[in-house]
């Protein structure tokens, strides 16, 4: 019993290294959709969970997306992020890793080669990054109320079509990004310093 996590651990290094994109992706999808079950699970008694706790209550009745007091649509929207966010991350962070190699050797300039991709990651990548999270997981789970048309005409954003939820889905990505990018530069500190200078290069 007790070599089971060891197990499971070694197991997920030998897929790791036979298909690593496909068992990052499937990872990734598992912990975003299992941790937002989590976050819902915790705080659905504050009453906050997309509103009053009577809205929600009311939501649920109506959506077959509820079930036992929680929202699996949204826990998908995770999920499906983190499926989009890993593909990318993948084959962003290789290309960055050739791209700073060819100018600064890690072996010979170990430090600026890890400032060099931290600049680049964070002034181009990051906030593309936070942009498909808030676009996705609004267009799959949107919430309040958008206005529609030329005319400004309110409308439940659960109730548009699919071209009306896209441009939701921007626009509150628009709103959203810079905040949280603002937030991440300066709550980041040394994090992505060290995840670079310790991140062994792509096998060529």
């Amino acid at each position: 019993m007790r070599n089971i996590p060891l197990s499971m651990w070694n197991s997920y290094q030998r897929s790791l290294r036979v298909r690593p994109l496909a068992t990052k992706t499937a990872a990734a999808a598992t912990i975003f959709f299992a941790s937002d079950l989590a976050t819902q699970r915790l705080t659905r008694d504050d009453g906050e969970r997309d509103g009053s706790a009577a809205d929600a209550a009311a939501e649920e009745g109506d959506d077959p997306a509820y079930f036992g007091g929680i929202d699996f649509r949204r826990a998908l929207s995770g999920a499906s992020f983190g499926v989009v966010g890993t593909v990318y991350l993948h084959h962003w962070w290789n290309f960055l890793e050739r791209l700073v190699e060819a100018r600064f050797p890690v072996g010979r300039r170990r430090m600026a080669n890890t400032v060099a991709k931290v600049f680049i990651d964070q002034s181009l990548s990051a906030p593309l990054y936070y942009y498909a999270y808030y676009v996705i997981t609004n267009y799959i789970k949107p919430s309040g109320v958008g206005v529609v048309g030329e005319g400004a005409t309110t409308a439940k954003v659960e109730d548009l079509s699919h071209a009306d939820r896209l441009s939701f889905a921007f626009g509150r990505a628009s709103d959203m990004v810079w905040p949280t990018m603002l937030r991440h530069w300066r709550g980041g500190g040394p994090e992505p310093l060290g995840e670079f200078f310790t991140h062994p290069p792509p096998p060529p």
